[in-house]
């Protein structure tokens, strides 16, 4: 039996042969756009692995710079503690002295 389509004339086994021919095409054009769709899916999913990984590199080393900063704080501060105690040490120390010796001035000239 012949069957008549728009593209012409066919014989049913030709036809059949055609429309299997145009099912494949349609399931591979599918299957690569499925491909294509969970490649670019890994793919962004990579890529927010990795810009999430960076972020959190950039953080670490954001607080270890604000851990170094603030221990170079303390230190600073701690030394000008020291600095100033013993500059008052050395105040006191001068002003007893001083004291001392006035006393003695006065003692001796009392005697």
């Amino acid at each position: 039996a012949v069957v008549s389509t728009q593209s012409g004339h066919y014989g049913r086994g030709l036809l059949l042969q055609k429309k299997s021919r145009v099912q494949l095409l349609k399931k591979s054009r599918l299957q690569q756009l499925k491909k294509s769709r969970l490649q670019l899916l890994k793919n962004s999913r990579l890529l927010l692995q990795k810009k999430s990984r960076v972020q959190l590199l950039k953080k670490s080393r954001l607080q270890q710079l604000k851990k170094s900063r603030l221990q170079l704080l303390k230190k600073s501060r701690l030394q000008l503690l020291k600095k100033s105690r013993v500059l008052q040490l050395k105040k006191s120390r001068l002003q007893h002295l001083k004291k001392s010796r006035l006393l003695k001035l006065k003692k001796s000239l009392l005697l």
